[in-house]
């Protein structure tokens, strides 16, 4: 009797043993594959076949942080694409502050990519071009003023003068080519009068 139920017994624990080496393989096949939710599932059911065994229950501690890293990451790529599509539409308006911001957060967000460093590279290129320009249209426009005022006291020669530097700022302008064309004709006659009169 003592025999035939240790052979019983024997015989159970080779079935839970089987049973559990199963599950276990099947997790594993599924895990390799990843396919976290049916390894998830096997691994449980593993567990429920022999429940003091370690392996199963890491496994699923590492299933679960698993699919929180996936979880995150693809929330951060969402992220990622939501600043980048903010800062390109910002960009392509010439709204360079903005674009400047969201190229910033998307940077923030994955610090690896090239595309929004570049992107604000580009930008600060475009400020810094923008700056230049402005700052020579000032001087234009106070050297014109300047050359104006020579201009109408008669001073033709500072007008000259100012008309030429003007140039030097923005030399397609053809509002100071023309005034010193005026006034080399209004010097050519001024010369040729005082000839006259001598």
């Amino acid at each position: 009797e003592n025999t035939q139920a240790a052979s019983q017994q024997a015989q159970a624990q080779k079935i839970v043993v089987s049973n559990y080496n199963a599950a276990i393989a099947k997790a594993d096949k599924a895990f390799t594959a990843k396919d976290y939710a049916n390894a998830k599932t096997a691994y449980n059911e593993a567990i429920g076949i022999k429940a003091d065994e370690k392996y199963p229950k890491d496994k699923i501690i590492e299933i679960d942080k698993l699919l929180a890293d996936l979880a995150k990451s693809k929330e951060l790529e969402e992220k990622y694409k939501t600043a980048i599509a903010k800062a390109d539409r910002s960009f392509a308006e010439k709204d360079y502050s903005n674009a400047k911001t969201a190229y910033n957060e998307a940077a923030g967000i994955k610090p690896v990519e090239k595309y929004p460093k570049d992107k604000i590279a580009e930008i600060d290129k475009l400020l810094g071009e923008a700056a230049k320009a402005k700052e020579l249209d000032e001087k234009y426009k106070t050297t014109i003023s300047k050359a104006d005022k020579a201009f109408e006291t008669k001073d033709y020669s500072n007008s000259k003068n100012a008309y030429n530097e003007a140039l030097g700022y923005k030399a397609g302008e053809k509002y100071p080519k023309d005034r010193i064309v005026e006034i080399d004709k209004l010097l050519g006659s001024a010369a040729k009068a005082k000839e006259l009169d001598e």
